[in-house]
């Protein structure tokens, strides 16, 4: 399971590094790990997703720190605290971002149909075409 759902936010990761012309300057990558601190996320017996979603977002950084020497990987948060909304957005926005990715997972213990992973992502770069692929992929 665990394999699955990084092979897609690693599918989805990339998706707008594709769309996106690379320039000279580097890329500025900020992930966010969703929830966090007070903010659980959802719970499941043995799992919360504050804490799986840190643990992917944390590998994901790795990887494309090792492999990606282009891109300049930031957090949000790199360990468990709460962070509001506004906050993950102030520091995409001081950072110049050309990408800001928030991962999220879900989980409803009462219907199946409803869990697996979320990733929103917003880019400045050809934001209009990002938006139209995104849409076809989700469709498809």
């Amino acid at each position: 399971m665990k394999g699955k759902y990084f092979t897609s936010l690693l599918l989805l990761l990339f998706f707008p590094f594709l769309l996106s012309a690379h320039g000279k300057r580097e890329l500025v990558w900020v992930l966010d790990a969703g929830h966090g601190g007070k903010d659980v996320g959802c719970e499941g017996a043995k799992f919360r997703e504050k804490d799986i979603t840190l643990s992917i977002t944390k590998e994901v950084a790795r990887l494309l720190r090792l492999n990606k020497p282009g891109i300049r990987v930031l957090l949000t948060r790199d360990k468990d605290e709460y962070i509001t909304l506004d906050e993950r957005c102030q520091k995409a926005n001081r950072a110049n971002a050309d990408l800001f990715l928030s991962i999220h997972v879900n989980y409803a213990p009462n219907n199946l149909l409803l869990q697996g992973t979320e990733t929103f992502y917003a880019s400045t770069r050809k934001g209009d075409d990002a938006v139209l692929q995104a849409a076809r992929m989700r469709n498809s």
